[in-house]
């Protein structure tokens, strides 16, 4: 197995892994990036084209995984000021808004006939290995807090155990209520 940087080269094999569904529900891993006037105007359709000019911009719109040459996994990973939905989330509450030394790793998404064979944990070291490069100081995940709870799409995020089994631990600023769904996993790098 391989990671590689997505690109404008990389589409077809990032379409590929989201499948016919776009991922979850015709997310395309937009999900984080938009504001919940936007996600909820847009159409698959729109989350496609939107994930599509990303990835062939200049802006870090993730990794791949590859087994042998067929794509198997995503993750979403770029600075944190790139996904404005976290600074509307209840329990997550970033202290600095603006601070690109942290990084997000907001996204896993892995074929379904990959998973649970440890895929997410080797995207997550790519994730935490690629953001270190790219000059980060710490990287951040957002896991629901009971992976048992609510709906199935909301574990493209990861689990607390993902995050653990990488060397995250539970983060809680002081001015962080202990309320929402999610909690923040941190690794300082």
């Amino acid at each position: 197995m391989r990671v590689e940087e997505v690109n404008a080269d990389r589409w077809d094999d990032v379409a590929q892994v989201m499948g016919t569904n776009g991922g979850s529900a015709g997310c395309w891993c937009m999900f984080w990036r938009l504001t919940n006037q936007q996600i909820q105007a847009h159409t698959a359709d729109d989350n496609c084209a939107a994930l599509q000019a990303i990835v062939s911009s200049e802006e870090h719109p993730g990794l791949l995984l590859y087994n042998d040459d067929e794509p198997i996994g995503w993750c979403s990973v770029a600075p944190r000021p790139d996904f404005p939905r976290l600074f509307h989330t209840k329990g997550i509450n970033p202290e600095d808004l603006d601070d690109a030394a942290v990084w997000s790793v907001v996204c896993i998404f892995v074929k379904r006939e990959y998973r649970r064979q440890g895929v997410a944990g080797k995207l997550l070291d790519a994730a935490v290995a690629y953001a270190r490069e790219h000059g980060a100081a710490v990287v951040e995940g957002y896991p629901v807090a009971d992976a048992d709870q609510g709906r199935r799409s909301g574990l493209s995020s990861g689990t607390i155990g993902l995050f653990t089994h990488a060397g995250f631990t539970r983060h809680e600023a002081p001015s962080q209520a202990l309320s929402g769904r999610r909690v923040v996993m941190r690794r300082v790098i």
